[in-house]
């Protein structure tokens, strides 16, 4: 049985650093500096994994080449994802430096300059976290940095289990276990990316931007809150149009209604993609701590159930519905059971939320879903316990032949790793589902679970 997982992350970072035509000398100096960091990258992942209980990876020489060639490549065309210029993907990356895998995951993030900021922001999502604390033995680091590409530092992280491959050099230190070590955390939704994901992200949503996918996540039970906040200037209503327009086509492929414009979610949407804009980050918590349940209830919407996608980096709609789509964590919110539908952008259409939600005492406002025909989705129960939050993705992939996480219910992106006979994703920054960019060619924040209700009974999706 395989098992695949991959999320993504993504924070900028305006730094300088060399950027490509080495001549052999400073090539020479690359190589040896990309070595380093996989050092460094493996003794701060078996230092988590130490924390947790479990035993150290090693350092395997073929996941530490398709790692490097990945950042390299990244940082080379100024992008940030799972899926590499030329159309690879974690696996063929990896089956190409001929390791025979028998589950495999990947984590990747940009703008982050050193291996504690890269690897905070990595622990930060449950899809990342979950694959620093998978069940894998071999590990391979990359990092490439450019000063002529938008994020400057690009990081890569492989882990892979394979009963015909080995350890190359000494493995990584195996790190004394505090006397009463936490338990691995159960996974969150989440960066971009995510990065994801976003994050988010994945979510990194983490990439993420370059392209994290965000993780979605849960949400608490509302509490009633004052007024809602004035938000920004929003998106043009044409860019609203076409966002609410794509996610409508892509639920009638699929034979589900359509959704319609809330402005109470538009209004949650829009005021989150100013923030991570205006403070520079991706991600399904909001930068006062806040959750996507947290801001969708400022805003007085009285919700059944609610679920979130975030992303950065993507220019237009078309790409961002493309990198959500590619993602199974995402792909669930658009086309989750809900009837209303919010989305925000920053002035520059970098980073991009959607809100999805049902309530018995909400309207549609503004723009109507297609053919003015309105879904009408069961109630779900007030959920009682809130439930964890993702950042940038992971995303499960298909079960490959020896070969190889914006969610359900909300918050931050990766998916995690499940053995197969995704990522996440989300994050989301990297999990055992399939591996999915945190999108295209630039960021987007990982994948998050399944929605779930108010009750804390997963809400079905149509």
């Amino acid at each position: 049985m395989k098992t695949l997982t991959i999320a993504a992350s993504f924070v900028f970072a305006a730094i300088t650093g060399f950027a490509s035509g080495l001549s052999e000398a400073q090539n020479a100096a690359a190589i040896a500096e990309s070595s380093n960091f996989n050092l460094q990258l493996l003794d701060a992942v078996n230092a988590e994994r130490a924390k947790n209980g479990l035993a150290p990876l090693c350092s395997n020489a073929k996941l530490q080449r398709a790692a490097q060639l990945h950042s390299e490549d990244q940082a080379k065309n100024n992008f940030m994802s799972h899926t590499g210029s030329g159309g690879s993907t974690m696996q063929t990356r990896v089956a190409a430096q001929g390791f025979q895998w028998q589950s495999l995951a990947e984590n990747v993030a940009a703008g982050q300059r050193d291996v504690a900021s890269v690897m905070a922001a990595w622990m930060r999502s449950s899809g990342h976290r979950r694959n620093i604390l998978g069940n894998h033995k071999f590990f391979g680091g990359g990092y490439a940095q450019s000063s002529s590409s938008r994020f400057k530092h690009y990081w890569t992280q492989n882990f892979g289990s394979g009963s015909k491959e080995s350890c190359d050099g000494a493995p990584g230190p195996a790190p004394q276990p505090s006397s009463s070590p936490s338990p691995t955390p159960s996974p969150t939704n989440s960066s971009a990316p995510t990065i994801s994901p976003a994050p988010v992200p994945t979510t990194m949503r983490p990439t993420p931007p370059p392209a994290p996918i965000p993780s979605p996540t849960r949400a608490p039970t509302p509490a009633p809150t004052a007024a809602p906040t004035q938000a920004p200037a929003p998106p043009s209503n044409s860019l609203q149009q076409r966002m609410l327009d794509a996610v409508n086509a892509e639920r009638a492929k699929a034979g589900l209604a359509p959704f319609c414009t809330n402005s109470k979610l538009q209004r949650a949407a829009q005021l989150h993609s100013e923030d991570q804009a205006q403070n520079n980050f991706m991600s399904h918590t909001g930068s006062d701590g806040s959750s996507m349940s947290d801001r969708i209830t400022r805003q007085q919407f009285q919700w059944n159930s609610v679920a979130e996608n975030v992303a950065a980096g993507q220019v237009d709609v078309a790409s961002v519905m493309q990198s959500w789509m590619n993602s199974d964590g995402h792909r669930r919110n658009i086309l989750g059971n809900y009837k209303f539908f919010g989305m925000g952008s920053d002035t520059y259409g970098v980073y991009w939320t959607q809100n999805f939600g049902s309530a018995d005492g909400e309207s549609c406002e503004g723009g109507s879903n297609e053919g003015g025909v309105q879904p009408t989705p069961a109630p779900y129960p007030k959920p009682t316990n809130p439930a964890p939050q993702p950042q940038p993705q992971p995303q499960p992939q298909p079960q490959p032949q020896p070969q190889p996480q914006p969610t359900p219910a909300p918050q931050p992106k990766p998916t995690n790793p499940a053995p197969q006979p995704q990522p996440q994703p989300q994050p989301t920054p990297q999990p055992t589902p399939a591996p999915q960019p945190k999108p295209d060619q630039r960021p987007v924040a990982p994948g998050t679970p399944a929605p779930t209700s108010k009750n804390g009974k997963k809400c079905k999706s149509t």
